[in-house]
């Protein structure tokens, strides 16, 4: 069982576990659905796995691996600023691109632009310009809970 101290995010010990039901990680305030996080035996506090892990500096080749800096609050609080990956609302820990005025949750940050399955290899899009409704259950797929609006081809 792996633990870590973040002294920049949290006074205690997270300890990594293994747990099977949902919870809000308290760095970038998004809910996680993974078995593995980080979890504070002392008190209520959960991080995802890559928000345990953050990069002080970070690149995404879906944008040509111009630079992300890592920062622990949103930095626009006047406005609602929007995950250039998933299209949801950042409130808490951001990957922030100031040349291209782009900014992501770390979960978003750390899908794989592409991926194999079987012989078939997909690459993920981001275009704007696709339908946000869930194929799942027909909803905005904004904060739906059973899909994203990352749209693989």
């Amino acid at each position: 069982m792996e633990e870590i101290f973040l002294p920049e995010f949290h006074p205690h010990n997270l300890q990594r576990k293994i747990y099977n039901n949902q919870y809000g990680c308290d760095g970038c305030r998004e809910y996680g659905f993974s078995l593995t996080r980080f979890k504070c035996k002392q008190c209520d506090f959960d991080l995802h796995e890559e928000c345990a892990h953050v990069k002080q500096n970070t690149t995404h080749d879906l944008y040509n691996n111009n630079i992300f800096k890592f920062f622990p609050k949103p930095r626009h609080h006047q406005s609602i600023i929007h995950c250039a990956v998933c299209g949801d609302s950042v409130k808490g820990f951001e990957y922030n691109c100031e040349e291209l005025e782009l900014c992501m949750h770390p979960r978003c940050h750390s899908l794989p632009s592409k991926f194999r399955f079987y012989h078939l290899e997909f690459m993920m899009s981001l275009d704007s310009f696709m339908s946000s409704e869930c194929l799942w259950c027909s909803h905005d797929s904004i904060g739906c809970l059973n899909a994203t609006s990352i749209i693989f081809m």
